[in-house]
């Protein structure tokens, strides 16, 4: 199987956008009412401005975290629109979770901007980092190295800015801090999840340590939808998906949530029901892979898991 990230380069990546915001509380919410009512609202500033009640820097990077989360799509002149896959979660009256209550939503949301923005700081952590803890001087030289091969000029301030934004996105940083370079912090949503915590230590350079096993909320059909959308950007035409690609595929479920193989298994050995009998896991010596019917294909087990991205 091709792995679905090969044709990305590193040119395509992103360093910047966020104007020194993480996503805060309420901000997708909003977003998603905006668009919906004016898909031309970022088209003029001033009225983004008044119409969202933030700051132009703000309004800038609430742009950016609407595209980073697979929220919407469009340009600010031709106008954004709600995508199937906010609609299929946001709308206030068909959407599973309008007012994001679940954290089963926030493990969406961190699949999404995880596996679609192809944001620099994401990829480094989420699959180059292989260790379950970092320095925060040895994630900057990764970003940083990640720029070069992409022949990025970037200054060290920016990549600074970069991963101190995807830091604050996941661990809270409950400590003096140079507000300098993040302008008045406030807890993103996804700290909520606990997949990063800074590490209380005597040394001068911070560690971060991610949190590799269970996760509260992520349910059998949360795990299941990133399973498929892995899979149908991989390949939709196979029908078979080994445990070694869930497990290390690139932006895979197990590398994304920070699984241990013991906590795939735990899913893998329940998919048969939860799918009807649509996806079988076979473990044995010789096969530890995931097959599907020949029936069926990604796209449609989703929508059967109730994650209908054509509905508005």
């Amino acid at each position: 199987m091709t792995d679905r990230t090969d044709a990305r380069t590193n040119r395509d990546e992103r360093f910047s956008g966020h104007e020194s915001f993480v996503c805060r509380y309420g901000w997708l919410r909003k977003l998603f009412d905006a668009i919906s009512s004016d898909p031309t609202i970022f088209a003029d500033e001033e009225s983004a401005i008044l119409t969202l009640g933030i700051g132009k820097n703000m309004v800038r990077s609430i742009r950016f975290w609407g595209e980073a989360f697979s929220l919407m799509e469009g340009t600010p002149t031709q106008g954004y629109h709600p995508t199937a896959f906010s609609r299929c979660l946001l709308n206030e009256h068909t959407g599973l979770d309008p007012y994001l209550e679940d954290r089963n939503s926030l493990w969406l949301l961190h699949w999404k901007i995880a596996t679609n923005a192809n944001l620099a700081a994401w990829n480094v952590a989420l699959q180059d980092i292989q260790d379950h803890q970092f320095t925060r001087k040895r994630f900057l030289e990764l970003v940083y190295l990640r720029g070069r091969r992409g022949n990025k000029e970037l200054a060290e301030s920016t990549i600074k800015q970069h991963t101190d934004i995807f830091l604050h996105t996941y661990a809270s940083m409950n400590h003096h801090y140079d507000a300098q370079m993040l302008d008045e912090v406030i807890g993103s949503p996804l700290q909520e999840l606990g997949l990063l915590k800074r590490s209380v230590t005597d040394v001068k350079d911070d560690i971060f340590i991610f949190d590799i096993g269970p996760k509260r909320g992520l349910t059998t059909k949360t795990f299941l939808y990133a399973l498929l959308d892995y899979w149908e950007k991989c390949s939709s035409s196979s029908k078979t998906l080994s445990l070694k690609e869930i497990m290390f595929g690139r932006l895979g479920p197990g590398a994304v949530f920070k699984l241990s193989e013991f906590d795939v298994l735990q899913y893998l050995d329940i998919v048969e029901d939860i799918t009807d009998g649509y996806l079988q896991f076979l473990d044995s010596a010789d096969v530890r892979s995931l097959h599907m019917r020949r029936e069926t294909d990604p796209s449609s087990l989703k929508i059967r898991l109730g994650f209908d991205e054509t509905r508005s």
